[in-house]
């Protein structure tokens, strides 16, 4: 068993190497299963979504700490962890946004002594408390014997990031990167949302991104990011020399480069994969719709005439507005302009606006009555045998009419109609478009009853007799 262990652990070792010296890589996330380059050959805008939209994804952060519940790096490097990734992606109209952090008691994973193969077990603690909405980013510590970062899978929701590597390219100073607070981040993220190495191997199936055999930071130019043969490296060649894809094993402060198809991947990922949901949208069209300058309401009021606006906030291109169903245009008219509509109305209307932009849109409903409105009529109120309810308008109460309740002094129903309830229906009288809504009471005691009605966003409530 400790052989096969054993034998296990170098293999996923062997599939991982990924940032610093191949023994002990900075990253540790396995994209070996991803197809070659030859093997794929994706034309650019393969992946649809514009890159002209701007796309928002959501991260938390995880800080461990010891029994004590101190150790690890300070809740403030949140600002400094999320300016990182946000300077790597923010060129691409990809945003991160901070949804939320904890500190969360894991004494083992900042612990010096821990090697580097149990960070890994980080994904299967049953207290992790993974975000839904989220990519999780998991923060260790500066000092552990893991010095890197890895994603748990291509694509996942999930990464984690400790240490402090060093590199030192031949005829220049020793330079030292914390992990946590590097664009390390930003290239795990980038395999979260779809995207595989660049390296050797040809291994992320795109056809625009660069090959390069380095697996050695010592094989970088800390200055100009370019490829650098040297004492201190491994390889005398190399098939790219500008070494600043996100994706690469460049050193951290190169990391700043996604070809076209990897920006289109990552979006196609973030938006259609179901993994993603609710954590990843473009940015949408927020409306703040008002009634005559006052903030609209279920239902609201307007004597004669009024003013509509949509008062959006985001990119817009376009505006739209109906009297939506067409036939209560009898009701009144719309006149638009923009984001914002006048209406004149003599009886219920029901007014559409909607807003475009080119990467998304928004509407809403604006329920409008004239001052004083009632749709109907009741009678006979005293009553001893039947109550009718006389609709002025058939089609508009079809439409409009959600429940209507009799209900007693305990607010408990004697009677009722619902639009669902297929089994009572209104009579029509199509001679004067009008419809009827009768209720037998002839069996209820006498008292006193309300009368509820509920038509499109108006409630109506009524004091009704019942006598013998």
């Amino acid at each position: 068993m400790k052989n096969l262990t054993l034998t296990l652990l170098l293999l996923w070792v062997s599939h991982n190497v990924c940032f610093g010296q191949k023994s002990g890589s900075m990253c540790l996330t396995d994209d070996s299963g991803a197809v070659s380059k030859t093997e794929l050959q994706v034309p650019i805008g393969a992946y649809s979504s514009s890159s002209s939209c701007p796309m928002t994804v959501n991260v938390y952060i995880h800080f461990l700490r010891d029994a004590t519940a101190s150790g690890g790096y300070s809740t403030s490097t949140r600002t400094s962890i999320m300016a990182n990734i946000n300077a790597v992606y923010n060129p691409y109209n990809i945003y991160f946004n901070l949804v939320g952090y904890r500190t969360w008691i894991k004494p083992q994973y900042i612990d010096p002594a821990t090697p580097e193969l149990a960070f890994p077990g980080i994904f299967g603690q049953p207290d992790k408390n993974a975000q839904a909405n989220a990519i999780n980013i998991y923060v260790c510590a500066p000092n552990t014997q893991f010095q890197g970062g890895f994603a748990n899978g291509i694509p996942s929701k999930e990464l984690v990031v400790s240490g402090i590597r060093t590199a030192q390219p031949s005829g220049f100073p020793l330079a030292s990167y914390d992990i946590a607070l590097s664009r390390v981040v930003a290239h795990e993220i980038g395999h979260c949302l779809g995207l595989n190495h660049t390296m050797t191997g040809d291994n992320d199936g795109l056809s625009d991104t660069p090959v390069d055999n380095v697996f050695d930071q010592n094989c970088i130019n800390p200055t100009t990011c370019q490829f650098y043969p040297n004492s201190n490296c491994d390889i005398s060649s190399n098939p790219t020399s500008n070494m600043t894809n996100v994706m690469s094993y460049t050193i951290p402060p190169c990391m700043s480069w996604l070809s076209p198809m990897q920006q289109n991947l990552l979006r196609q990922t973030a938006l259609t994969n179901p993994l993603f949901q609710n954590v990843a949208s473009l940015n949408s069209i927020t409306l703040s719709p008002t009634v005559n300058s006052q903030p609209a309401q279920s239902s609201n009021y307007i004597c004669g005439s009024g003013f509509l606006a949509l008062n959006p906030s985001g990119s817009t291109t376009s505006f739209s507005w109906a009297i939506d169903p067409p036939y209560l245009a009898s009701n009144g008219s719309i006149t638009p302009s923009g984001s914002n509509c006048s209406v004149s109305l003599t009886g219920f209307l029901r007014v559409v606006g909607t807003a475009s932009g080119s990467c998304s849109s928004a509407s809403y409903t604006f329920y409008l009555y004239p001052c004083g409105y009632q749709p109907y009529s009741y009678y006979p109120n005293p009553s001893s045998d039947k109550l009718t309810l006389t609709f002025s308008n058939a089609e508009e109460t079809s439409h409009s009419l959600d429940y209507v309740y009799l209900v007693d002094g305990d607010g408990m129903k004697v009677r009722e109609f619902e639009k669902s309830d297929t089994e009572k229906s209104l009579t029509i009288k199509y001679d004067t478009g009008e419809a009827d809504l009768a209720f037998e009471i002839d069996d209820l005691e006498p008292g006193t009853y309300f009368l509820k009605v509920k038509y499109g966003e108006i409630f109506f409530d009524h004091q009704v007799l019942v006598e013998k």
